[in-house]
């Protein structure tokens, strides 16, 4: 609260769950997952996500990578994530953007040119994501 003559800020709108974070945009065939856990807090209109997306498998995928989020972004914003045991070679930075609907796309940022959407022809089949984002609804 303020001092003195301010108006009062009391924290009315604090949430925290779980989800499960899978990936969309793709078509035309299937991932096996091994493992999908994610956990978000939710303070007002601010939205912080912690996930993790474990696959085994993976096949006639086509399309840009998407991960659900527990909440529609208001705007779009960029994240942070790690992904190890690749099946594919990635030549720069990996990031996440949010785009329209509860969803993050992956993006790869390039040294010879502009940033650009993967697929699951980037990414590959098996692989282990990390990702955090932080966000406004």
């Amino acid at each position: 609260a303020t001092a003195g003559t301010g108006t009062s800020e009391l924290l009315d709108d604090y949430e925290e769950g779980d989800f499960t974070p899978a990936y969309q945009g793709v078509s035309g065939g299937s991932w096996t997952y091994g493992s999908q856990t994610g956990t978000y807090a939710k303070i007002g209109n601010m939205v912080n996500v912690r996930g993790e997306i474990t696959t085994s498998a993976g096949s006639g995928l086509t399309g840009n990578i998407e991960i659900n989020l527990p909440y529609a972004p208001a705007t779009n914003t960029p994240g942070s994530l790690m992904v190890s045991n690749l099946t594919k070679t990635v030549d720069s930075q990996l990031t996440m953007f949010t785009v329209s609907g509860a969803k993050t796309r992956l993006y790869e940022f390039r040294n010879n040119g502009p940033y650009a959407a993967k697929t699951y022809a980037n990414l590959g089949s098996v692989h282990t994501l990390f990702f955090s984002i932080s966000y406004l609804v």
